[in-house]
């Protein structure tokens, strides 16, 4: 199992940092068969939504974005220091939100487009399975 990690302050300008760490990442050939841009975009949402949501954008706090890849899939955790308790919605209810309102958007971009999502052990644990 290969394990990448990165943590970052809880400001919204660290998103293009975490993009491109990511997109590096995922540059090596052994992800070739990911799902690499929906990786990148469901990171994207997820960690604006740690910074905003979970740590209210407080520079002390941090986001902690860890990448595993295993051998038929990809894992990847995002935890803030905040106390919000995430609750995601089924497939099912995210095909009904709408993605022109503000809230939930990105929510309903992890959920559609991630193999699975959920609060787990106070964090966001996303999954993403070879092609």
């Amino acid at each position: 199992m290969e394990k990448n990690t990165l943590i970052v302050q809880s400001k919204i300008e660290v998103l293009d940092e975490v993009y491109s760490w990511l997109k590096d990442i995922l540059k090596a050939s052994e992800y070739q068969n990911f799902k690499r841009d929906n990786i990148l975009l469901v990171t994207h949402e997820m960690v604006a939504n740690a910074i905003l949501h979970g740590n209210r954008e407080d520079s002390l706090k941090v986001v902690s974005i860890i990448l595993e890849k295993r051998s038929d899939n990809l894992l990847l955790f995002i935890k803030d220091e905040g106390k919000t308790i995430v609750t995601f919605p089924s497939k099912e209810e995210s095909k009904e939100l709408d993605y022109l309102e503000e809230n939930g958007r990105g929510l309903k971009l992890a959920v559609l487009l991630s193999d699975r999502i959920e609060y787990k052990n106070n964090n966001i644990e996303i999954l993403f399975k070879k092609y």
